[in-house]
């Protein structure tokens, strides 16, 4: 390559770099212009928004079981949930219980 094409390539880089940080800084005077220094925040990152699951054990026993119309999970199921109303013992001990007796 000659010394001129050289030249030529290296001056058209050296514009074409100068011409895109120009821009960037024109686009960032302008953003700060019109007041968008900062960002808007979605409800996830301001701390607005709560998710709390729960867990039906009721439903979740019964979707593990093989068979969920069996009148025996059925009745045990039944009672836990009488149960638990009254007691401080957990779901699955109370279903263990009734469905051993």
């Amino acid at each position: 390559m000659s010394a001129n094409k050289i030249a030529n390539t290296h001056a058209r880089a050296v514009r074409t770099i100068s011409i895109l940080l120009l821009t960037i800084l024109a686009l960032s005077g302008l953003s700060f212009v019109i007041g968008a220094t900062s960002f808007k925040l979605g409800l996830d990152l301001q701390g607005g928004m709560s998710v709390t699951m729960d867990v039906s054990l009721e439903g979740m026993i019964k979707s593990l079981s093989n068979n969920p119309k069996d009148a025996q999970l059925l009745s045990a199921l039944r009672t836990a949930t009488a149960q638990k109303a009254s007691s401080e013992a957990d779901y699955i001990t109370l279903f263990s219980d009734a469905n051993v007796s």
